[in-house]
């Protein structure tokens, strides 16, 4: 990557900013060694991985409050979030 882009954007800023909201050491490295991608596909298909894990979340957090309204057990509402995470979003 050209490293006149990558200051002109202040990268170095943005992955420090990212690496403080990491929880562990392991994710703290990966925040420090990640570099912007350049090849299309590979932009639309973490693009397409991040929408669909942001549905599942959406779906995860919608049960959540709707089961709790309804008095579920804490056991069937992690059956169904188990069921959320495996199943394809359509």
């Amino acid at each position: 990557m050209n490293q006149k882009v990558l200051k002109t954007l202040e990268y170095n800023k943005i992955i420090t900013q990212l690496t403080g909201y990491a929880a562990s050491t392991p994710g703290k490295l990966l925040c420090q060694n990640l570099l912007p991608m350049s090849d299309y596909h590979e932009i639309v298909q973490a693009q397409t991985e991040t929408s669909d894990a942001l549905t599942r979340v959406r779906m995860i957090i919608a049960f959540g409050v709707f089961m709790s309204r309804k008095g579920t057990t804490p056991e069937l509402l992690l059956n169904l979030i188990f069921y959320i995470i495996i199943t394809p979003v359509i």
